[in-house]
């Protein structure tokens, strides 16, 4: 069982909707007939046949199922995952153990508890893991932006709840950021619609990357980003924004048919108001960012509620 075109081999089933669906199909016959192959080897250690000659070879985890559809795969896609690397190597302990059964009954003798204890263990622990890769993938297609990898709408809404009722809770500042693309129609009207969508997946790679590890960053549409920063109150948050900000000002994005592109983005800062709304305090953050874009644009403008009076 291979996947079906080096296309999909080498597909990241996280930023790929359809990547994932062949993904989650191919994991589920790998599923199904690693059953099959552990029932066949249950029938052959409690009768008189004989097992299944790739069950006692030495490279049996490459005859499987799992071990076809995880050698079919391309190396960058097994390298960008550890948990499939966890995977295959649970994958060949198992197989070991299976052969450890097999030679034992074979000669004869009786399989000693520990031995059999030590095969259902890692086979059991083999099953978990593959069941919980599949749920990662479902879960991670359904909240993450396709395009872009950062979150989507769904994901920001069940982030901000969490956050709001946090600062609700103990009374910790969290603060929001709206962020736009300064002029990308320009960009799509002159370099056309794969330029924009290069430009997209190399802010949010910016973003993401150079931001901080515990911040939250989501597609909120178009060349919309909001992000959420816990434990952050409006002063340190702007310092942040402005160190992104002039980051995202210097990269230089190369387009396929040569040359490079650069662009710039205006950010818009609010506080996360526990006795308000969430939508509301989106809202001031969207205010915001209208006053960096209505000040010249490539800039942070911050949406300060005790200057404001409220």
């Amino acid at each position: 069982m291979r996947l079906e075109s080096p296309q999909a081999a080498a597909c990241n089933p996280v930023a790929n909707n359809q990547c994932a669906i062949g993904f989650l199909q191919e994991l589920d016959r790998a599923l199904y007939d690693h059953l099959h192959w552990q029932n066949a080897l249950y029938r052959a250690l409690v009768s008189d046949g004989a097992a299944d000659a790739d069950a006692s070879a030495a490279d049996g985890e490459t005859r499987c199922a799992f071990g076809r559809w995880y050698l079919g795969l391309s190396e960058a896609t097994r390298a960008r995952d550890r948990a499939l690397e966890d995977m295959w190597a649970m994958h060949r302990r198992m197989h070991a153990a299976a052969r450890d059964l097999l030679a034992i009954h074979e000669r004869g003798a009786a399989i000693p508890v520990a031995t059999f204890d030590a095969y259902v263990d890692v086979a059991q622990d083999f099953k978990l893991a593959l069941l919980k890769y599949q749920r990662r993938i479902i879960s991670e297609v359904c909240t993450l932006d396709p395009l872009t990898g950062a979150g989507n709408r769904y994901a920001m809404d069940l982030r901000l709840t969490e956050e709001w009722e946090r600062t609700r809770r103990t009374g910790l500042p969290c603060s929001l950021c709206m962020l736009d693309i300064d002029h990308f129609k320009h960009i799509n009207d002159a370099y056309g619609h794969a330029a924009g969508d290069t430009a997209l997946r190399v802010i949010s790679r910016h973003l993401k990357g150079d931001g901080r590890a515990y911040d939250n960053l989501f597609r909120y549409g178009g060349e919309e980003f909001l992000i959420c920063m816990p434990n952050t109150a409006l002063a340190p948050a702007e310092a942040v924004f402005n160190r992104l900000r002039e980051g995202l000002a210097a990269l230089r994005i190369p387009l396929e048919g040569g040359g490079e592109l650069s662009l710039t983005a205006s950010f818009g800062v609010a506080p996360l108001l526990p006795d308000e709304p969430i939508e509301h305090s989106v809202e001031l953050a969207d205010h915001a960012l209208l006053c960096a874009k209505s000040s010249g644009r490539n800039r942070v403008c911050v949406w300060d509620m005790a200057r404001r009076g409220g």
